[in-house]
């Protein structure tokens, strides 16, 4: 009998403990996979691209052509409007939303659809009618919109009865759903009403105007936000930034370098370089601990507080190169405390117990636990109208919230 080495028993029992361990993981892993759940399509994916549902309708593209449906899936307003039109912010508001139909060449994607130039925006209600004609301008990226009754538009003096973009004598309004100037045109920026004011900006100066056009709070500010939770953001500097109340006072004397609209009791704000949050008396309850970084997105949704938990981004290396793997997303609860670990490259906030996030570019919807709760999607984006966009298989659908 030939007599093998002495460790070749201890290797081969390491070897089958590691497969045995091995089989174990993959078991878990599967059991794992099979306890969780497909959440079924509330409106399969089957769309060339799609918008956020708002006030029960979201934008769907088919065939290149833009349209609407409803929670059902189905088409409530026939695909007819040009290639970007409803891709960028483009939402119903009041009832309506702002349309148009150019269909010349885009030169910033270089592709079929609206000529930035020349665009005119119009306004349709939840039928599909053209309640008001292509006609206004407004921000390529930003299309006009009605929010208490009222929207911003731009006339020019110069070409009466038009509206331009760029130019000598072009000025914002207000008009209302019958498209006559309610507040005439006099401003160089003017933004949505927002709890019954409006910031406008004339010769350099912010303040607010009500409904009527009357001065409410005088423009004297070098930046102002709108109204939310009964507050504004504003500043005289441009360098530090303060609440104040709808009658122009100021709840607290603080100012900070940054400052965010409250959200569930807090507002995020930031000094030297690291944010907090502070409550609505000013106290600071969590204090400025991380970096604040250009590329922490706060649109999103991944920076206030919402259902007690705010979405952070941890081991952000401000003098590293690659921005795009550059720190991982995790949770905070009202203390400051790290209540799920950071290991999300994306992560938004928190509604009816569920949050949307992102590994390897893969999403999927976890519970205030850290757990995963739902299949991995190509692409999610934030809920709306209890509704989230999810992309499979390159197409667009919907799952319920």
């Amino acid at each position: 009998m030939i007599n093998r080495p002495s460790n070749f028993l201890l290797l081969k029992k390491i070897f089958l403990f590691i497969s045995f361990v091995a089989s174990l993981n993959a078991l878990a892993a599967d059991q794992f996979s099979k306890a969780i759940p497909n959440i079924p399509f509330a409106i399969p994916p089957i769309y060339e691209s799609a918008t956020y549902f708002s006030e029960g309708l979201a934008a769907v593209k088919i065939n290149h052509k833009w349209g609407f449906i409803d929670k059902a899936g189905k088409i409530v307003i026939e695909p007819q409007f040009n290639l970007w039109q409803a891709r960028f912010n483009t939402h119903f508001s009041d009832g309506l939303v702002a349309v148009n139909f150019n269909n010349g060449k885009d030169e910033t994607f270089n592709q079929d659809g609206n000529s930035v130039s020349n665009i005119k925006w119009g306004f349709a209600d939840k039928n599909g009618r053209l309640v008001i004609a292509p006609k206004f301008e407004g921000e390529y990226w930003n299309p006009p919109r009605f929010t208490e009754g009222l929207a911003p538009v731009i006339y020019s003096s110069m070409f009466p009865g038009s509206a331009v973009m760029v130019g000598i004598g072009a000025k914002y309004g207000y008009i209302d759903k019958s498209s006559e100037f309610i507040i005439k045109p006099i401003y160089d920026e003017a933004f949505n009403f927002s709890e019954g004011l409006a910031a406008v900006t004339l010769d350099g100066k912010e303040g607010y105007i009500n409904s009527k056009g009357d001065v409410f709070i005088p423009l004297k500010y070098k930046f102002a936000s709108s109204f939310s939770n009964g507050y504004a953001i504003v500043s005289t500097d441009g360098s530090r930034y303060f609440f104040i109340d709808k009658l122009g006072n100021k709840p607290f004397d603080k100012t900070f370098e940054d400052l965010s609209d409250f959200s569930d009791g807090l507002a995020r704000f930031s000094e030297n370089g690291k944010f907090g949050f502070i409550d609505t008396k000013g106290n600071v309850v969590i204090k400025p601990f991380i970096e604040n970084s250009s590329i922490v997105d706060w649109s999103v949704g991944n920076s206030w507080f919402s259902e007690g938990l705010c979405a952070v981004k941890f081991g952000y290396d401000k003098n590293k190169k690659d921005e795009i793997d550059n720190g991982k997303y995790g949770y905070i609860d009202k203390t400051g405390k790290v209540v799920i670990n950071p290991r999300f490259d994306e992560a938004y906030a928190f509604k009816n117990g569920k949050a949307l996030v992102q590994i390897n570019r893969k999403s999927f919807l976890i519970d205030k636990a850290g757990n995963r709760i739902s299949q991995y999607f190509d692409d999610t984006s934030f809920e709306s109208d209890g509704m989230i966009q999810v992309r499979a298989n390159g197409k667009y659908g919907f799952i319920k919230n």
